[in-house]
């Protein structure tokens, strides 16, 4: 992926699709960074830069050559499959869409919430008596297992629907711009949503010595960031007010609660992932001396996953309204310059005529 990008930023746009290519093929989750991966060359590569997008500035040379490019990686890598008729296999297992959206690592995105709702549902259908213990699976979607489930009180999700959706929701993300607010918080629950494919005494360690130095690094970084700038810009006195207004109030205190640019309830946010973090090591049950965690070993997997897609949701959620609010606050813009300009030119032309 680097390697790509640095090609591209060189100049040397045909290296970088091959090496994109190359990494697409090594691993299909780089799928979802594809369509704005196209765009990009599209545009800066087959069309000319410092010209509108239009029949007449589009190179069919070089569209040929970055479609030669890419078309002899993906033959060389599915050409073999093709020939013995086995391209179906290859799709069913690197879209195994059978097994379901969860499997037995809940990933932190809204499915995560979709199910843990139908689990609650289901447990709360059962006390109730809405729900008949004989019609719910056990450990439906909690078991472990890589297989195909059911909801049981929500509707089951197809997978063609999970494919629209998905289309769906990568159609305005991938033009919205980064926020720093954004990228801590993501980032932040992102790392610590890794942490259950990490499970091993040896391993729990370095995870929470990787997981705590990448956070300040991330958070230091961009207050730093953000202090140079205002630096910079600012007289003496707005710099000092911008400053503390990125600085944390309170001393020692309001260091540890309030994190650097996020909000109060941002900051609870993320020090509620330290606190789960805790639970799920198990040590205040086991000082409270109770089994819970032994009865319900998926607890901690589902606590992560669904606490996790509360902070992705919620980051997706601000990319899709800072988008929309930068696309009207522009047409607002546009709106009043065309009308400025519209009655600058009466006023000129009304000029003239007295003239």
């Amino acid at each position: 992926m680097l390697l790509s990008i640095v090609r591209i930023l060189q100049g040397r746009t045909l290296e970088g699709a091959f090496w994109f290519s190359v990494l697409l093929n090594m691993k299909h989750i780089y799928i979802y960074i594809a369509p704005p991966y196209f765009v990009y060359l599209l545009r800066t590569y087959c069309f000319q830069r410092e010209k509108r997008v239009s029949i007449s500035t589009f190179s069919k040379t070089n569209f040929f050559n970055l479609a030669s490019v890419v078309l002899t990686v993906f033959g060389l890598s599915f050409g073999p499959f093709v020939y013995y008729g086995q391209l179906g296999q290859v799709m069913s297992r690197l879209f195994p869409f059978k097994r379901g959206l969860v499997h037995a690592y809940w990933a932190p995105n809204v499915w995560a919430l979709y199910n843990g709702l139908d689990k609650g549902l289901t447990i709360l259908g059962l006390k109730t008596h809405f729900l008949r213990a004989g019609d719910v699976p056990a450990a439906s979607m909690t078991g472990g297992m890589v297989q195909e489930y059911s909801h049981v009180v929500l509707p089951s999700i197809a997978p063609l629907v999970t494919m629209i959706l998905t289309v769906c929701g990568m159609l305005l993300v991938k033009f919205s711009r980064e926020d720093a607010k954004i990228f801590l918080i993501l980032s932040t629950t992102g790392y610590f949503s890794l942490f259950p494919l990490l499970f091993t005494p040896f391993e729990n360690v370095i995870k929470v010595l990787l997981f705590v130095q990448a956070t300040l690094f991330s958070f230091l970084a961009i207050r730093n960031f953000f202090q140079d700038n205002t630096s910079k810009i600012k007289t003496s006195s707005s710099t000092t007010q911008q400053d503390q207004s990125c600085l944390p109030a309170g001393g020692f205190v309001g260091v540890l609660l309030h994190l650097p640019l996020l909000s109060p309830g941002e900051s609870a946010y993320l020090w509620g992932l330290a606190a789960l973090g805790i639970f799920n090591s198990g040590l205040p049950t086991w000082l409270l001396g109770l089994n819970i965690l032994s009865h319900l070993p998926f607890l901690p997997l589902l606590l992560t996953s669904v606490y996790c897609a509360i902070g992705v949701v919620y980051c997706w959620l601000r990319f899709y309204r800072l988008f929309l609010c930068e696309r009207q606050s522009q047409s607002a813009d546009d709106d009043s310059s065309s009308l400025t300009s519209e009655s600058s030119v009466s006023h000129t032309s009304r000029g003239k005529k007295r003239r």
